[in-house]
């Protein structure tokens, strides 16, 4: 909403200017109730001028398989743009999933009618189209269903929001005529909305303002907590006992970066348990059950950040976890870590 808002009245966009300006159609197929709360929020923080022109449509549309919904849209956007005069500049479809009418978003027959209906819609009114849609359960495999809606698009911006704030980062992970990797912070604004007639009390949405300091601010506390003498990691239990070795090992056999967190080496917290697994294993003891599992890489994780030798992201989706280059680098020089899994204390026959 906040693009398209930009694009309505011109206004800059996390620091870009926009490249020409005109009317948007924004379809809502979900959050209809707080909808009229977000635009208002947005008009009142941006003082949007009344020439901004944002229509929204509040209904659910099958557009993958259903000819008349396709159809009944088709007419309703002629009419509008016949009564504006002008063409649109941009339609936002909101959310894939309420778009899709119940289909599979994993075939490749169901996304291909979907891709052909959304393409389509662009090339008859010739505007920009923007599609919501969620990341599977591994975000860092990217946009969930079938690989073709990856490779429709232009151009792919990736959402991430820091746990515990209201601030986040746009990713340009997809440019088809571009540069990838272009990094946008923003942050959530809390606005507080008049009061209308008949309403006991005043509501509140949120407005988005652009954090042009985000990622030096990000990069600083890593470079600070990455200067910082690892302390003594030493724990007893039967999570704890295993957990900064088979962390150690996990690192340095199975660690990737995720460009969500500053390209920030790290491992799921499952392959955190399963390297701790491992490791009792050959000690002759028995595999933690999920929930001692669950407990135990919970509480160490919070230890790790305590002491200022990892950290963890916890995405909603998938926990990941870390030890920084500073905790790395000793352990490397320990002779019981360095060098990875073959330093591990192995059973004696």
């Amino acid at each position: 909403m906040d693009i398209a808002e930009c694009i309505a009245s011109g206004r800059d966009w996390l620091g870009k200017k926009i490249n020409g300006t005109g009317p948007v159609l924004y379809i809502a197929g979900e959050g209809h109730g707080g909808i009229g709360a977000r635009i208002a929020a947005i008009k009142q923080h941006h003082n949007t001028p009344d020439e901004a022109q944002v229509y929204v449509v509040r209904s659910q549309i099958n557009l993958r398989s259903s000819v008349d919904d396709f159809t009944n849209l088709i007419l309703a956007i002629d009419e509008l743009v016949q009564e504006l005069g002008v063409d649109l500049r941009m339609i936002v479809i909101d959310t894939l999933a309420r778009a899709f009418g119940g289909g599979n978003e994993n075939s490749s027959d169901d996304m291909g009618a979907f891709i052909q209906a959304t393409g389509k819609i662009q090339n008859r009114y010739k505007c920009s189209l923007m599609l919501l849609h969620h990341a599977g359960k591994d975000t860092t495999k990217g946009l969930r269903g079938h690989s073709s809606l990856l490779g429709a698009v232009d151009t792919q911006m990736e959402i991430i929001r820091f746990p515990q704030t209201r601030e986040g980062l746009i990713l340009m992970s997809k440019q088809k005529d571009g540069e990838d990797g272009q990094n946008y912070g923003f942050e959530a604004i809390e606005v507080e909305l008049p009061l209308r007639e008949g309403e006991m009390s005043t509501s509140k949405s949120l407005a988005i303002k652009h954090r042009e300091t985000i990622l030096g601010e990000m990069e600083k506390a890593r470079k600070g907590q990455e200067t910082k003498e690892p302390p003594d990691v030493t724990d007893k239990g039967i999570f704890a006992s295993y957990a900064l070795k088979a962390l150690f090992m996990a690192m340095t056999t199975k660690s990737r970066r995720v460009p969500a967190i500053n390209d920030q080496l790290v491992v799921t917290r499952e392959d955190w348990k399963d390297a701790v697994n491992e490791l009792r294993r050959r000690n002759d003891q028995e595999a933690l059950s999920k929930r001692q599992g669950d407990d135990g890489a919970r509480t160490f994780g919070e230890k790790l950040v305590a002491r200022g030798i990892g950290g963890t992201y916890d995405t909603k989706e998938v926990i990941f976890v870390w030890l920084n280059q500073a905790t790395m680098l000793k352990l490397q020089a320990d002779p019981g870590f360095g060098g990875g899994e073959e330093h591990f204390p192995q059973k004696e026959v």
